[in-house]
């Protein structure tokens, strides 16, 4: 004759404490991890802008690279901290931040490669072939490159490029990730306690 099975126990009444105790040791082992995972980025991320601000305070300018111009060594997303250089203090070889001459408006960070008969800069992109076209001239280095922060500012570079879903997915998921593992527990409806169990009826409280 078949042996009846109670809610929350085994054949025949019997408990496993085992299978219930595993489980909530996965529950716990997942929501401790994914609370280490959102801090360290947190930390991470406090700590970079803390150093980005502190750097600009002390004289240095951060800039976002937006190219990939300057790969392996500089990546799209990366934060350059650099220092105000003159002319006379100008080496092949250094990174430089400059107006981009075919384009005032926008900022080149290449290397100096060399100086051609005037005196102007030759310049190019690590990941480029090739010198860039037209020769920096050396008053108009707005800096030299001394400090990079990589990925910090992949978020200002998604939103520059036109990638804004991604900036938006990006810090959305965060946030998501951060109320889900930081929100107050509830119980679960469908847990079992482990110890003791009633498999019969639930006497109800008076009222």
């Amino acid at each position: 004759m078949p042996q009846p099975v109670h809610p929350a126990t085994g054949r025949g009444g019997r408990h496993r404490p085992a299978d219930e105790g595993t489980a909530a040791a996965v529950r716990s082992w997942s929501s401790a991890l994914a609370r280490a995972a959102v801090l360290a980025v947190l930390v991470a991320l406090a700590g970079m802008l803390a150093l980005c601000l502190v750097a600009q305070a002390v004289g240095l300018r951060a800039d976002v690279v937006v190219s990939g111009s300057m790969q392996p060594r500089i990546a799209p997303g990366d934060v350059v901290l650099t220092t105000a250089v003159t002319p006379d203090q100008l080496q092949p070889g250094q990174v430089l931040l400059f107006p981009d001459p075919a384009d005032p408006g926008r900022s080149l960070l290449h290397r100096l490669v060399a100086f051609d008969v005037h005196g102007d800069l030759v310049t190019r992109g690590d990941a480029n072939s090739s010198d860039d076209p037209l020769p920096v001239p050396a008053a108009s280095v707005v800096g030299r490159a001394q400090l990079r922060v990589p990925s910090i500012g992949l978020p200002a570079y998604w939103w520059r490029t036109g990638d804004r879903g991604a900036a938006v997915l990006a810090t959305a998921l965060l946030a998501g990730v951060t109320v889900w593992v930081t929100r107050r527990r509830e119980p679960e409806l469908d847990a079992p306690r482990l110890g003791r169990h009633r498999t019969g009826p639930v006497p109800v409280p008076p009222g």
